[in-house]
């Protein structure tokens, strides 16, 4: 693990930098460490990567700064403010000072960092309080307590790292693990030994994923609701996946969870229901699938498993085609229907034999790929 830490200035007989260097040399045998300050920062080399940027430092604005460089890079910050953002410091130290800080940029950068790291139960409660930013880790402080030695100061802080990074694991995904992820939902789902089959050049490039590749996949099984459709696939085609306890990886909650309950059935009173009065119960369930998915797209929980349900009634299920394109325009869901059988081909890789209307390309395809995968 690569980590980088950042602090205004290092300086002698100074508590914060003592912390800092305490805090490396104990990481010696464990991590690569790097120190940089306002003045060292341009030694850096251009396009060097950090799994981890740990920022010590509150209230300077070239901190801020720099908290927002890396997120917007796309890099993990955690920020220990080192006490600097409890009540008593904030009312009664260059308060309103400090109120101007805050609205100009120092919320936006907590709020903005993946994890805060406290040095204590107390500072714990104050950065509660505040409520800027919940995703918070306790790692006590070896020069505040003498009964924690650096060592095992040292692996705590490493073990919230590992959190952060197992937390943001989507945005470290690479295109083979989505394709991988793909070829294991196809076969999931497949209900035929023609379907289910992978060729050899498939086989052997899920054979060559690493054990972190398949710690992400796994996760992202969990997370999107596919965990047994993607468990399923391994035995079936005995891959050789590691076998990681999900459940026992410690990760923050979501900030934006999926919807993990199957897509309803049964149309709504009202107008769908006389429109499909005379309908087959079939048609009125996929119909109530689509309405739904469609709820849950626009608020941002659609999951896989939704689109699982949905290829499996699409592929396997029996239902007039005809009908179904008309009634699926009058419910005003003709449109995205059409973009959903474009990520059913793309994902599942349904055929046209099974589209009763034209998929369609477009920004909402990408879009809803970005949702399932990002």
């Amino acid at each position: 693990m690569r980590i980088l830490h950042y602090l205004p200035e290092q300086k002698e007989n100074d508590l914060l930098t003592n912390y800092v260097e305490t805090l490396c040399n104990a990481m010696q045998d464990m991590a690569e460490t790097t120190i940089v300050t306002d003045k060292t920062m341009r030694s850096l080399t251009s396009g060097t990567t950090f799994d981890i940027i740990h920022v010590h430092s509150c209230w300077h604005l070239h901190a801020a700064q720099f908290i927002n460089r890396m997120a917007d890079k796309g890099m993990p910050v955690v920020l220990s403010p080192h006490g600097s953002l409890d009540t008593f410091t904030m009312q009664n130290e260059q308060h309103l000072t400090k109120q101007g800080k805050r609205f100009l940029y120092q919320q936006k950068a907590v709020q903005r960092a993946e994890a805060l790291l406290a040095t204590s139960n107390r500072e714990l409660e104050a950065l509660l309080k505040l409520g800027w930013n919940r995703r918070i880790g306790v790692v006590k402080s070896s020069l505040f307590d003498s009964t924690v030695p650096p060592r095992k100061m040292a692996e705590e802080t490493l073990r919230l790292y590992r959190k952060v990074i197992d937390t943001r694991y989507r945005i470290l995904m690479t295109p083979s693990e989505e394709r991988a992820l793909c070829i294991l939902l196809h076969t999931g789902t497949a209900r035929d030994a023609y379907e289910q089959a992978v060729s050899a050049e498939q086989q052997q490039m899920m054979e060559t994923l690493t054990e972190t590749q398949w710690r992400r996949m796994l996760l992202y099984a969990d997370d999107e609701g596919v965990r047994n459709t993607i468990d399923k696939a391994i035995d079936t085609h005995r891959i050789p996946a590691p076998s990681i306890t999900t459940s026992q990886i410690e990760r923050f909650p979501s900030a934006h969870p999926k919807s993990l309950q199957p897509l309803v059935s049964t149309l709504p009173k009202g107008k769908a229901n006389r429109l499909m009065a005379t309908d087959a119960p079939t048609l009125h369930s996929l119909c109530a699938m689509l309405l739904d998915a469609k709820a849950h797209w626009k608020a941002s929980t659609l999951s896989m498993k939704h689109v699982c349900m949905l290829f499996e009634a699409f592929r396997y299920e029996d239902f007039d085609e005809d009908r179904f394109s008309e009634v699926i325009r009058q419910l005003g869901a003709k449109t995205f229907t059409s973009h959903i059988l474009s990520v059913l081909n793309a994902i599942f890789s349904l055929g046209e034999g099974f589209m009763p209307i034209p998929p369609k390309d477009g920004n909402t395809v990408r879009d809803i790929r970005q949702l399932l995968f990002h």
